[in-house]
């Protein structure tokens, strides 16, 4: 069955039903109205009485509906889908009882694998969006995951369930449904023109102090608010790309036959560079981060003309950012030269395979004194105090690791708290 979920403000009612009939005319869309179904999201106990249709066809209102997936029922509480959550993970608590056992039963590794495949998979989907769940709800899911974590134990009745959550290093779900918040919002960071931005920042404007803020605003509000600028696109990057650039994949070298630590490696590599490079221009990339809280320093180094460019990252950036923001600027000083005949040489591996649309490159081995290399290196140390501020904006790909780390912080604060209590 089709369900259409609409919100309906009920004196504008017959508003609604014709701007949507207009938008489904606009758009070269039909709806088959007997299937359909309508649900009025709304706090009062009892639902106003009034008369909604479609193409002068009537439509049931019912309380609850799924979609996508989800039960959206009329007070948005969560209670109806946390009960549907419920009835799909006893099957997979079932499994796991099966399973289990003190002598002959599978390895608490194996069983906690089962658990995340059959029963976190199902409480963690989408679950943020009906965020702030109430008492009855969280509570309910909350068992589920505390009757989960004894079965890959073999705990207890009575065994603490802060304590059973850091044995399988599974948080508590309240805080995970944060941190799968927090993955999602970032995501959506590089586009500008995604809807949902609008959306939750008129609802961060009206929505009172005193309301419960939910997962969604929580993170809207910390990627939001952070002390440097976030790089952003209107469209998504792959489709402002030509075409020819991206099907362009020039072979990259990662074997030179060259030795780690080995003391004739720097020899060997400039052996190697100019029997088959000799015509060419060298240019050697590096990134630095010298502590979790400082800058990333990425720098370009030319041996043959002497000279550094360096470039200042925010914390928030990976060391991996800043060698393809080396990377960027080595290949646009070599196009805005007109070098023609230009060889990049880098020690990060993972930015050669994430960037295959980029010509002239091959991978040498780091920190084994190849000469170019550690003056690429020296050179990105400093440009952690003293690079351009050109790159200096955070990536979404780069925030998306910092859910992590607001997770660690706000377990190891739900630790410190709930380990004073004697029952959980």
């Amino acid at each position: 069955m089709t369900f259409i979920i609409l919100t309906i403000i009920v004196n504008r009612a017959k508003l609604s039903s014709s701007t949507f009939k207009f938008w489904l005319s606009d758009h070269g869309l039909s709806l088959a109205v007997d299937k359909c179904q309508a649900v009025v999201f709304t706090r009062k106990r009892s639902i106003p009485t009034f008369n909604f249709s479609l193409e002068e066809q009537p439509i049931n209102l019912i309380d609850k509906a799924k979609f996508l997936g989800i039960i959206l029922d009329r007070k948005l509480n969560g209670i109806a889908h946390s009960q549907y959550i419920s009835r799909k993970c006893e099957k997979g608590i079932n499994v796991l009882r099966a399973v289990a056992g003190v002598w002959w039963g599978a390895h608490a590794y194996s069983l906690k694998l089962l658990y995340n495949a059959l029963v976190r998979s199902h409480i963690d989907y989408c679950l943020f969006i009906l965020d702030p769940l109430n008492k009855t709800t969280s509570e309910l899911l909350n068992r589920i995951q505390y009757r989960s974590l004894r079965i890959v134990l073999g705990a207890m009745k009575s065994s603490p369930t802060n304590a059973l959550q850091v044995e399988c290093v599974d948080p508590p779900l309240h805080l995970r449904r944060q941190y799968l918040c927090d993955r999602f919002i970032s995501k959506t960071l590089h586009l500008s023109s995604h809807p949902l931005w609008s959306k939750l920042t008129q609802l961060s404007v009206v929505l009172r102090p005193s309301n419960p803020s939910s997962c969604l605003l929580n993170s809207f509000e910390k990627f939001t608010n952070l002390p440097h600028p976030l790089s952003s696109l209107s469209i998504n990057p792959l489709y402002s790309t030509s075409y020819e650039a991206l099907v362009y994949n020039p072979p990259v070298i990662t074997d030179l036959g060259l030795t780690k630590d080995a003391p004739d490696t720097n020899t060997k590599f400039q052996e190697i560079v100019h029997q088959n490079w000799s015509n060419y221009l060298f240019i050697y990339t590096d990134a630095s981060k010298l502590s979790p809280e400082s800058c990333v320093g990425a720098a370009c180094w030319v041996p043959k003309y002497k000279i550094v460019l360096q470039f200042k990252c925010p914390p928030e950036t990976s060391v991996f950012t800043g060698e393809a923001v080396a990377l960027l600027e080595a290949i646009l000083f070599a196009r805005s030269h007109n070098i023609k005949q230009t060889v990049i040489f880098t020690d990060s591996l993972s930015c050669l395979y994430s960037i295959r649309e980029n010509p002239f490159r091959t991978w040498i081995p780091s920190h084994s004194g190849i000469s170019g290399n550690e003056s690429a290196d020296s050179c990105a140390k400093a440009a952690v105090q003293l690079g351009s501020l050109e790159h200096f904006k955070n990536y979404s790909h780069d925030l998306s690791t910092l859910a992590k780390n607001y997770l660690d912080k706000s377990w190891q604060s739900f630790w410190n708290q709930s380990k004073t209590i004697k029952e959980m």
